[in-house]
């Protein structure tokens, strides 16, 4: 599993370098055993720190901007649509394995669970990931897991950034989740007031427990939420990631 993982790391790195960390360097055992792996150093925080932090009482930390949400959500989305073209499942997407750079990039990394969707099967009854970021199918047929599930955890990141609370609450156990989980369509419950009708389409789609409802690729959302932030801020409709969620049409 690591050796997959630094794999991936040195594929997505070198093609997405704005979306995934760098790895510099890999070193090996003279019978090729990894030994270490020097990536990036990142300046900035997780997304989890970053959600932290203005978690606490508004009058010690302002709330986020509606644009800062939307610009980290389609940095977000980019990301994963490299990462899906590129023929991989990430499986453990969730805010502690998404970093905001202090020169505003957004980078996904920690691929210890990650497949070829082309490749690799999943084990039948072996569950990877993190339970309260996880879609349905990860924990009722593993077998079933593609590109979609990852587009459920986008889903709950995405509520957590726009209500700033954890999705199923803190403390949560894994069984607390199937409970949730178990005979539900959706889990969308909706977002704050005045949040804009568009954002909430989006999550709500990415919410679906039968991943054949959920949009079919990630540029879906992104293309959505790029139109919504350029209507806010015009001058970004020329720069990238933006112009790219509008103007480029691509599949699985």
């Amino acid at each position: 599993r690591g050796e997959y993982s630094v794999s991936a790391m040195i594929d997505l790195g070198d093609k997405y370098p704005d979306s995934f960390p760098i790895l510099h360097r890999v070193v090996r055992a003279s019978d090729g055993t990894l030994l270490q792996v020097v990536m990036e150093k990142l300046k900035g925080m997780t997304l989890s720190k970053f959600l932290s932090i203005h978690a606490l009482d508004e009058e010690e930390s302002p709330a986020i901007d509606l644009s800062v949400k939307l610009d980290i959500a389609l940095k977000i989305a980019l990301a994963l649509n490299c990462l899906h073209m590129s023929g991989k499942v990430h499986r453990d997407l969730k805010p502690s394995n998404i970093f905001l750079t202090e020169n505003g990039k957004v980078k996904i990394f920690d691929f210890m669970h990650t497949k070829c969707r082309k490749k690799d099967g999943f084990r039948q009854g072996v569950f990877a990931g993190t339970p309260s970021y996880a879609s349905p199918e990860s924990f009722l047929d593993v077998t079933s897991v593609d590109h979609r599930s990852d587009l459920f955890a986008l889903g709950i990141i995405l509520e957590e950034l726009f209500t700033g609370e954890r999705f199923y609450g803190s403390g949560a156990s894994f069984f607390d989740i199937i409970n949730a989980i178990d005979g539900e369509d959706n889990l969308f419950e909706g977002l704050p007031p005045g949040t804009p009708i568009v954002v909430c389409e989006v999550v709500k789609s990415l919410l679906y427990c039968d991943p054949g409802l959920r949009p079919r690729t990630v540029l879906e959302v992104g293309r959505n939420l790029a139109e919504l932030l350029i209507e806010r801020e015009p001058y970004l409709r020329l720069q990238e990631p933006y112009y790219s969620f509008l103007g480029r049409a691509t599949g699985l």
